[in-house]
């Protein structure tokens, strides 16, 4: 399955509890008050950090060493006007550079692989010659034991810790980035902390829509606004396929006008498959290409059922034909997998009956030709 990463804000709260490791952390986002900040903390230096999953936050501006309050209140504030959404505070640990080590472990075929170099910190690509697996403080090799432990139980699949300082004993995890296996969270010892994987970068209504309904089920929904004014729009199933079907558009020169990525699969429900349709149908109608094309394809399904998908996108595709018509957009469609003939028939009718008839393709036709119906419709308007 794929891995996701979760805040560092969250990892700590797993980490420190587990190791019995003594932390203050705030997460907060634009709405803090300097107030609230020092009534948590009290009269002590703090450090802000983006907390987002993203790399080389230091040598980005963003994050805030040794602050009061009120500067990291403006920090935040800063930070905000450029579509940041989630921060981290917590005390500023006083320590030397020469203290600072790294140490990660992965998730690898052979079992968890662990790296280690007594200099970490924010320079530590550029001494990378000096990462490897021999761990030369006692510390952090029982710290190491027990962090495998901690990794299986949470189902993680990479764990980050730079830079890692070991102070009179204490072990202090200064910045921390962890991801995991994103099947664990629905798995009770990781869904019963409520944790949700971030993004880099801040999602769009839909997308955020999209995230909301995967959460909520068993089955996967991903949803990514490419280009909100393209002309290839896609309704895409099985993460395979998808890749490929999205990579087919590029090659056929048309990667600019790909209006959106994402998958369904897992055999959603047929109320899914609606909500998750017409949130994407919303974005479709918005774009102001004047030739749109909606692919809804995928591979051979194992076990979602097409007839039973289908039925739900019909069901927004209905609710829309008037609009999706007026805008005179054709629809292409391949599929297979169970039920496959009845879903097919289905959507067969719907589209011709509605008049958003472009073409519809079982199985027998190979994965990409679907694509390549659609974009000769677009080399005509051009």
């Amino acid at each position: 399955m794929a891995r996701v990463r979760i805040s560092e804000f969250q990892a700590k709260k797993i980490l420190t509890k587990e190791l019995n490791l003594p932390w203050q952390g705030l997460q907060v986002d634009s709405r803090i008050t300097a107030a609230t900040i020092e009534a948590f903390f009290g009269p002590v230096e703090l450090v802000a950090k983006v907390d987002q999953g993203i790399k080389k936050r230091a040598k980005q501006g963003l994050v805030s060493i040794r602050n009061t309050p009120g500067v990291l209140r403006s920090f935040v504030k800063a930070k905000s006007q450029q579509k940041f959404s989630q921060f981290l505070i917590e005390p500023f640990v006083p320590h030397t550079a020469n203290q600072e080590q790294y140490l990660s472990l992965e998730r690898v075929r052979d079992g968890i692989k662990v790296l280690y170099s007594p200099h970490g910190g924010v320079e530590i690509e550029d001494h990378w010659q000096q990462v490897n697996s021999t761990i030369s403080d006692p510390i952090v090799k029982k710290l190491v034991a027990k962090l495998k432990t901690i990794f299986d139980k949470y189902y993680f699949s990479f764990l980050e810790i730079n830079p890692l300082v070991v102070k009179d004993e204490q072990i202090y995890l200064l910045d921390l980035a962890v991801e995991i296996d994103d099947a664990a969270l629905n798995i009770p010892v990781v869904s019963n902390l409520q944790i949700e994987p971030i993004s880099p970068i801040k999602l769009s209504s839909s997308e955020e829509q999209i995230a909301k309904l995967d959460k909520s089920s068993p089955a996967s929904l991903k949803y990514r606004l490419l280009n909100p004014n393209g002309s290839v729009w896609m309704l895409l199933s099985g993460g395979g396929a998808s890749l490929v079907l999205a990579d087919e558009v590029a090659d056929f020169g048309f990667g600019q006008e790909l209006a959106n990525y994402g998958e369904y699969s897992g055999n959603p429900t047929m109320q899914d498959t609606y909500l998750y349709t017409r949130v994407i149908l919303t974005d479709l109608l918005k774009s102001k290409s004047h030739q749109k094309v909606l692919v809804i394809a995928g591979g051979v399904a194992n076990f979602t059922d097409v007839a039973k998908t289908f039925q739900g996108v019909i069901k927004a595709l209905e609710e829309n034909k008037q609009a999706l018509k007026k805008q005179d957009v054709l629809v292409f469609v391949r599929r297979g997998g169970p039920n496959q003939k009845q879903g097919l028939a289905l959507m067969a009718r719907f589209l011709k009956d509605s008049g958003l008839y472009g073409t519809v393709l079982d199985s027998s036709a190979v994965l990409t030709e679907v694509i390549k119906l659609a974009v000769k419709i677009l080399r005509k308007e051009q």
